[in-house]
């Protein structure tokens, strides 16, 4: 075997999550395009990788590839995800829909604003259908919280109003 062939096979860490549920997440994605990958988790706190990040394995000839599935930048080296990067640094502003730990917070805090509001304003004399869309888009504030993705418009909302204006 050839030494170009053996690093071509060779596995390299794609992707670094400092939660369990997010490297699983991203595995999801990998598999959904037949990407072989190997995840890696030592999480004695059953959920937060204390120790050590979870790691997502790929071989070395599907590294362009799953980076391009997991929305990575392609030259830059593993990331933690749930750790806001530095000045300067585009490792987490470039992937569409992923949202940092303050606007996850805001998320979170914007869906009790709309449950609470609705509950007072609108219990009374709105229909069970506005209610309904009321838990509706709460909860999806929060799942969006949970999962660390939104989508673009909700996204710049959360940036707002967490407060970076970047």
């Amino acid at each position: 075997m050839t030494e170009k062939t053996d690093r071509k096979l060779r596995e390299v860490v794609v992707a670094q999550y400092a939660y369990r549920h997010e490297a699983e997440f991203a595995a999801g994605f990998l598999d959904e395009a037949d990407i072989p990958y190997r995840l890696q988790i030592d999480d004695p706190a059953m959920g937060l990788t204390i120790a050590a990040p979870a790691m997502l394995w790929v071989r070395g000839m599907d590294v362009d590839l799953a980076r391009d599935v997991l929305d990575l930048p392609p030259a830059v080296g593993p990331r933690v995800a749930a750790v806001r990067p530095g000045p300067g640094s585009s490792s987490g502003r470039g992937r569409r829909g992923a949202l940092e730990p303050r606007e996850r917070l805001a998320s979170v805090t914007l869906s009790m604003v709309i449950l609470i509001t609705g509950r007072i304003f609108l219990s009374d004399s709105s229909s069970p259908v506005v209610m309904g869309t009321v838990a509706v888009i709460a909860a999806g504030l929060v799942i969006a919280a949970v999962v660390g993705r939104a989508p673009v418009s909700v996204r710049h909302l959360l940036r707002a109003l967490s407060g970076d204006h970047s």
